[in-house]
């Protein structure tokens, strides 16, 4: 109850000023309208005498009018809001923070537990449990295969990418290499010196060397180009 009380009172304290905003600008807005268009009066008057409509003694008794107009309107004083007007405005503001405090207390339930949190968080367990297990089961599968043929390269590739998924860079990069001693392919050596860096070890020589040579193999080119070339400066190739 304090809760919901204290937040109407600040609620109101902060929405009060506009009231004082609203009020000043209604005022100004139709001075400023007037103003602009007696600015404008005044525009094409000019237009008018340069073009010859006009004659000089009518041109100076409008002028002296507009300007008689003009200075009066930037003289006036804002006129202070009507009392009914600032009795609406105020009630009006003062009601939207007195309705969410009502629904607060009708409603709001602070002591309630977390229950939409604790749903994400099992999903997201369960689906890195479900991404763990795909995993085992790859390596498991990889391990009956002979490494140095085409379908092995084909899984170590995809295991290497279920790993980056996961945010284990060294574990990719691994798998990677594995691949890549099989077949060369220019974006997969480039893709191990990628995940390398990320996780923060070195470069060994021969990734450096595959690098080097993703370098002279692939088109010019390859968005990667440049990445690399700063890459391969950095490790001292």
């Amino acid at each position: 109850m304090l809760f919901a009380a204290s937040l109407v009172v600040v609620a109101a304290i902060v929405m009060a000023p506009l009231l004082i905003v609203l009020g000043r600008h209604a005022a100004r807005g139709r001075r400023d309208s007037a103003m602009a268009l007696y600015r404008a009066q005044l525009r094409e008057l000019e237009r008018d005498s340069a073009e010859g409509r006009l004659d000089e003694r009518e041109r100076t008794a409008a002028r002296l009018e507009i300007e008689r107009r003009l200075l009066a309107e930037a003289e006036a004083q804002e006129p202070p809001m009507r009392p009914g007007r600032v009795s609406a405005a105020l009630v009006l503001l003062l009601a939207i923070p007195l309705a969410g405090g009502l629904l607060y207390l009708v409603r709001g339930q602070p002591q309630m537990p977390p229950e939409p949190y604790a749903k994400v968080a099992a999903q997201a367990k369960r689906e890195q449990a479900q991404a763990d297990a795909l995993i085992a089961r790859l390596r498991a599968r990889l391990a009956t295969l002979d490494p140095h043929t085409e379908q092995a390269r084909v899984g170590y590739v995809l295991l290497g990418n279920a790993e980056a998924a996961q945010g284990q860079d060294a574990a990719a990069a691994a798998a990677w290499r594995t691949a890549l001693a099989v077949r060369f392919e220019p974006n997969l050596a480039v893709e191990i010196v990628a995940a390398v860096l990320r996780s923060g070890q070195h470069l060994r020589p021969a990734d450096v060397r595959a690098l080097r040579r993703a370098l002279a193999e692939a088109p010019a080119n390859v968005p990667w180009r440049a990445a690399a070339a700063a890459a391969l400066k950095a490790a001292g190739g």
